[in-house]
């Protein structure tokens, strides 16, 4: 089923040349019936998941992870795998993780670890971020149908921030929303 298809039932049944009632599935030709389904998104907004979606960037946060555990003595020193990364560390915000990896230090010091950490992720992501396959294209269609968009992290906003640009679209992101930042 083509992607117009498969979400004609959130488009509004009124037609936006003259606000005639119109069923998307009515005698209308497939051409017709797209510019329609395509006119109707452009109502429409993307939010695009920078981590994992824009780039992925586990690598350079496990990377970046293992180096600064090892240094502080986790786990004995044993540097983390990467499948307890993703178990135990992967997407979850720094706040949060200060409880999960240092629960026996005063918030103080977990955040200074992450402070530090998070300078690491900056360095090592001036260096070898790089974006997901397909994204340019991605991006060209859905600027291309007028839809609205914004890019959203659990990240730091220097982190969301950083990457975007690196990725070179400060000017197709109309908002930055930060978890952390949220209610």
């Amino acid at each position: 089923m083509p992607a117009l298809q498969r979400f004609s039932h959130f488009v509004p049944k009124i037609h936006p040349v003259n606000a005639t009632p119109v069923s998307c599935r009515q005698n209308l030709s497939a051409t017709t019936r797209g510019h329609f389904l395509l006119g109707c998104l452009s109502h429409l907004r993307v939010l695009f998941d920078i981590d994992g979606t824009l780039c992925d960037s586990d690598p350079i946060h496990h990377y970046a992870f293992r180096e600064m555990l090892q240094e502080v003595g986790f786990n004995g020193g044993v540097p983390i795998t990467e499948e307890f990364f993703i178990k135990n560390i992967s997407g979850m915000h720094n706040e949060e993780l200060c409880h999960v990896l240092f629960p026996d230090w005063d918030l103080e010091r977990a955040r200074k670890f992450f402070v530090h950490k998070e300078a690491m992720f900056r360095r090592l992501a001036k260096e070898q971020l790089k974006p997901a396959t397909g994204l340019e294209k991605l991006c060209k269609w859905v600027e291309a149908c007028g839809l609205r968009r914004a890019a959203v992290t659990n990240a730091p906003r220097a982190n969301g921030e950083m990457m975007i640009s690196l990725l070179g679209l400060e000017e197709f992101f109309e908002l930055l929303v930060i978890g952390s930042e949220c209610e």
